[in-house]
């Protein structure tokens, strides 16, 4: 705010053709890397506090844990799973595909087994005898299990995504939380409780990928939109994210330096290491 009530915005300072009073360089360069990276720069420290949920900031009281076995339909039960793991490829391979991985799970009170292909599709199959593989569960039987997260609350919003928004997005790879996969379509469903909880649940696999509480959403905003500018329409515009990234990061690295070379000056003229240096100033 210093920096901007001295900055001339009409004319140049008298003697000077510079906006700024300051004629020394690093002041100078102080002054207006402050006026164009001192936001960006407060902020990044201020999320970056926020991702270490300092005073627990973030954490709801009185939070209803997710009951998963109840959302499943109970929990996984080896002895039911009837279907040999080389019996599941060759129903998950029958005609075309190539799975090389398979993954055990539970849903709707059955046995289920994943099987990934090396390209990153996937199958499923039920765990008997002449089970036919699909592409993923049935949506209205996602969305009735999903309702039993949270017991006893009453669902206000069912919705599947086909896209990505600011609740839900898929990042770089090489960004940060970019290796947690986000699939779509993803079911999100929302509850009347009194911290308005939000899931999302992968169809494919039944697998619950998130939760928000309101105090998750302030997290969402207070350091991951802060601190990584992952706004839809934004992170999704490559590579106009990188260059705004990049380009403040290089001008907040900057603003640093100009505040270390000054304070160190000041301190060493403060400890007598350094003979006073009278301040040049436009008048």
């Amino acid at each position: 705010w210093i920096g901007v009530l001295r900055w001339r915005f009409r004319a140049a300072y008298k003697g000077s053709a510079s906006h700024s009073p300051y004629r020394e360089p690093w002041m100078w360069w102080h002054h207006v890397l402050g006026l164009v990276f001192s936001l960006a720069t407060i902020f990044w420290i201020f999320s970056g506090l926020m991702s270490m949920n300092p005073w627990k900031v973030f954490a709801t009281p009185g939070a209803k844990p997710a009951d998963v076995a109840a959302f499943r339909g109970g929990t996984l039960d080896a002895s039911r799973f009837a279907l040999p793991p080389a019996a599941a490829l060759g129903q998950l391979n029958a005609g075309l595909g190539d799975v090389k991985e398979l993954e055990f799970t539970w849903f709707d009170r059955k046995p289920w087994i994943i099987g990934r292909e090396a390209g990153g599709g996937m199958r499923l199959v039920e765990a008997r005898e002449g089970a036919t593989p699909v592409v993923s569960f049935d949506a209205d039987a996602v969305a009735v299990a999903a309702a039993r997260l949270l017991p006893g609350e009453r669902v206000a919003r069912t919705s599947m995504l086909a896209e990505y928004d600011n609740w839900y997005l898929q990042r770089a790879t090489h960004t940060m939380l970019g290796h947690v996969e986000r699939p779509l379509p993803v079911l999100r469903i929302e509850f009347a409780d009194p911290h308005a909880t939000m899931f999302h649940v992968d169809p494919r696999t039944g697998a619950v990928l998130g939760r928000v509480d309101d105090l998750g959403r302030w997290k969402r905003w207070l350091f991951a939109a802060l601190h990584s500018w992952d706004l839809k329409g934004l992170v999704d515009r490559r590579p106009l994210w990188d260059i705004l990234m990049i380009g403040f990061s290089i001008g907040g690295f900057a603003l640093c330096v100009t505040s270390i070379v000054i304070g160190w000056r000041r301190t060493k003229r403060k400890l007598g290491f350094a003979p006073a240096r009278g301040a040049v100033h436009a008048r």
